[in-house]
């Protein structure tokens, strides 16, 4: 059986736990020496951003460069977090492999480690995670590690989910999210594959295969919430688009963790609020968080607005993110457009304004906000029947718990809403006539061809008719 575990280790200078991060390599090494001798190939493996690769252990592999980190997505934060999901792809650079681990950088091993994931995997279970146990953070020395195994005996099992083991199978179909490492929440992303496309998916407790040094609950000081809030957004926009495809399962550890997170952010001194209500304040402030400060130019993040920025705009559900991908498509023949790299193409100005400020030439970007057209230079209106639109957003916000208010409430409010942008965007259009390239959203069912073709000579690309069909 050929095993492949990767990890993220930092520099020393960047790393936040760097005795802990000593730990767990020596640990993995001496895992490796016993596995090797009972006939198992471990690969050890590390995903790491360029300027750490100094820093990676030589009989590790150093898989593909990361390039990407939360700072690029999220203009609050500042620290260099990567995705998960990017560390993940160093797997497949060990295409043989049987089977995947990941672990956090601050996760220790059993010497038995991987004869152990072994033997669980041969009696039948395909995908699991591996609860740590804590034990008290007071070593200073690798050769400690005897002692701090001798510790492990006796400690108590922690719930976190930061061990996890699947087939090389698994990967392939996996749905990714942007969901950062160094943040709580993030091992639930993983988690919601795990449960989804494997059908014997457990939670291994009280087996101490690994541990954790402290009982540090940095997660809990207010300078994470931003960034917490962050990844609980990631959650809810996979658990979004597995139920959109039919493939998402409940879990209770992925409800119960969610509800923790959000109590946690939410909580107020001598006051309790029932859960709805911390949900609406969530959303809310999810929202906030992630569009930041307003650029200096005054439209969400952005730096400057271009004469040749084009604005994609619309009230929610109404053929927005259809209309990005057409765009991307038009400006990126043959190249790979899928949720992972539509934000580079045609960026969210709520989530990815950092890197529409780092685009030059032509910047076609998203939003709902209204409020800026004043500021917009060129814009494609994409306007449903408010009813059907308010409609699809009600059904959006209340499976993503979103809101809890009745319909008609719910309507009125949003409908609302609907009337002020119209407004707005007539406006606009009757100023600009030049300007703006107005698309009435059962066109896109009904003569999607001409849609496109409409979108390409408004935006001056040219094409062929059978760029168009296809």
């Amino acid at each position: 059986m050929r095993i492949a575990h990767i990890i993220n280790p930092f520099s020393p200078s960047e790393a936040r736990l760097p005795f802990n991060q000593l730990v767990t390599i020596e640990t993995m090494r001496t895992a490796k020496a016993v596995a090797q001798e009972q006939g198992l190939q471990i690969d050890l493996l590390s995903a790491q951003f360029a300027d750490d690769r100094p820093y990676i252990p030589e009989d590790f592999t150093r898989t593909s460069d990361l390039v990407h980190s939360l700072s690029d997505a999220f203009s609050p934060e500042k620290r260099r977090l990567p995705f998960l999901f990017d560390i993940l792809e160093g797997l497949k650079e060990v295409p043989d492999a049987d089977f995947y681990v990941y672990t956090n950088i601050d996760i220790a091993v059993r010497p038995d480690f991987y004869s152990a994931i072994a033997a669980i995997v041969i009696e039948g279970t395909q995908s699991f995670v591996v609860h740590r146990r804590n034990i008290a953070d007071q070593y200073t020395s690798l050769d400690e590690i005897p002692a701090m195994l001798s510790a492990l005996e006796t400690a108590t099992d922690h719930c976190g989910h930061d061990c996890f083991v699947f087939p090389g199978s698994l990967l392939a179909t996996a749905i990714r999210n942007e969901a950062c490492l160094g943040i709580p929440f993030v091992g639930a992303s993983l988690v919601m594959n795990l449960v989804a496309f494997s059908p014997d998916f457990k939670e291994l407790k009280n087996s101490g295969l690994t541990f954790h040094l402290g009982y540090d609950s940095a997660h809990t000081k207010p300078e994470f919430h931003p960034a917490l809030l962050y990844n609980l957004n990631q959650y809810l926009l996979l658990k979004q688009s597995m139920k959109s495809q039919g493939v998402y399962k409940e879990h209770h550890w992925l409800t119960h963790c969610a509800d923790h997170y959000k109590d946690m952010i939410l909580s107020r001194p001598r006051r309790k609020t029932r859960l709805p209500d911390r949900l609406k304040i969530l959303a809310r402030r999810i929202k906030n968080s992630v569009r930041g400060a307003p650029g200096r130019s005054g439209v969400h993040d952005l730096n400057t607005v271009n004469k040749s920025d084009v604005f994609i705009l619309s009230f929610p559900r109404s053929g927005n993110t259809w209309t990005r991908f057409v765009i991307a498509h038009l400006l990126n023949p043959g190249r790979d457009v899928s949720f992972r790299t539509i934000n580079d193409l045609v960026p969210d100005l709520y989530t990815h304004a950092t890197i529409a400020n780092n685009m030059s030439g032509l910047r076609i970007m998203k939003t709902h906000d209204h409020s800026c057209l004043p500021a917009f230079s060129r814009v494609i209106y994409l306007l449903r029947d408010g009813r059907d639109a308010v409609l699809s957003y009600y059904q959006y916000d209340k499976e993503n718990g979103y809101t809890t208010l009745d319909f008609e409430t719910y309507f009125q409010k949003k409908f609302q809403g609907w009337l002020d942008a119209v407004q707005h965007m007539q406006r606009y259009r009757k100023k600009h006539p030049n300007q703006l390239l107005f698309i009435p959203f059962q066109s896109i069912q009904t003569s999607p061809q001409n849609v496109i073709s409409n979108i390409a000579d408004f935006l001056e690309i040219e094409r062929s008719p059978q760029s168009i069909d296809t």
